[in-house]
């Protein structure tokens, strides 16, 4: 069992909150980066297919609805 002690020299602290604070940094980030690429993906595929931005979302719930209730057969 790893147990942690309560002293944690000042030195190590800063150190550790920094990187905390910088993985929430890159984490924001990176959760901006995928929401803008999943808008920029949804409104091609619209404009694409000629469908609407509604219309496309829709059809992807049920494709993933589908996929969810039977999923595939595992590989051999």
């Amino acid at each position: 069992m790893l147990r942690l002690s309560d002293e944690v020299p000042v030195r190590d602290r800063v150190v550790i909150e920094e990187a905390l604070r910088w993985q929430r940094v890159v984490r924001s980030r990176q959760k901006a980066v995928h929401t803008m690429v999943e808008f920029w993906l949804l409104r091609s595929l619209a404009e694409a297919t000629g469908r609407s931005w509604e219309q496309v979302v829709q059809c992807l719930a049920l494709d993933m609805e589908r996929e969810l209730d039977d999923p595939p057969a595992p590989l051999r």
